[in-house]
């Protein structure tokens, strides 16, 4: 589902992916909430796009890591900021 969102953030989905994703999203409120989660990262992520290089897979991961956990927005935007060394918004 991760890389279906990323294509329906892209603008790159087509349409009976974005009626997969809409079904997905209706079918559990943990579905909803990792939805808004995931949006909510990519837009803080376009705000901030870093300078410098850094490993997106390892991004990634310490992402999905913190999602499965159950961590909230805050500490994932959080998270984000550390990585392109951008002060924290949310404490």
């Amino acid at each position: 589902m991760d890389r279906l969102l990323t294509k329906y953030m892209l603008g790159e989905a087509r349409l009976t992916e974005i009626e997969t994703i809409d079904k997905w999203i209706a079918a559990s409120k943990q579905n909803l909430e990792y939805f808004t989660q995931f949006k909510l990262v990519w837009e803080i992520c376009e705000l901030v796009k870093p300078e410098s290089q850094i490993d997106i897979e390892e991004a990634w991961e310490k992402f999905k890591k913190m999602a499965k956990r159950g961590k909230g927005p805050a500490a994932i935007i959080n998270m984000i900021l550390q990585i392109v060394k951008a002060p924290a918004l949310i404490n």
